[in-house]
């Protein structure tokens, strides 16, 4: 926070337990599979390993449970931003921080709509 009441969009970009996360890419790996109910109708269901095209079962196995990623520059917060994030009913981000790293959010205050530093990990 930049002290006017406005969102620092780049503020928290990592979650402590997740430092070396490893994580499924691009479109052609899943996490699931579709399956069709009694009626005939399809619909996703969650697998415990990546639905991964031939050529990277091949590496890893049938069922990879892991995956490793690589990143196309060396500082993983420009392209794999991570936070806490809270919304509203609307869709809407009413607060966001790391958890631990510094302790603190960025919480929208619906009364005066400006966002102000909270303690994190707060209530919610």
């Amino acid at each position: 926070m930049n002290g006017d009441g406005k969102f620092d969009r780049g503020r928290y970009t990592t979650i402590p337990e997740t430092k070396n996360i490893k994580l499924p890419i691009g479109g052609k790996i899943r996490l699931g599979i579709k399956v069709k109910n009694k009626e005939g109708i399809e619909y996703p269901k969650e697998t415990d390993y990546f639905v991964c095209p031939k050529e990277v079962r091949e590496v890893f196995g049938e069922k990879p449970t892991e995956l490793t990623v690589f990143f196309p520059v060396a500082d993983r917060k420009k392209v794999f931003q991570q936070n806490y994030e809270r919304y509203g009913s609307n869709q809407a981000l009413l607060c966001q921080g790391d958890g631990d790293i510094s302790g603190t959010a960025q919480r929208l205050n619906l009364k005066n709509v400006k966002w102000e530093e909270v303690k994190c990990p707060c209530e919610h």
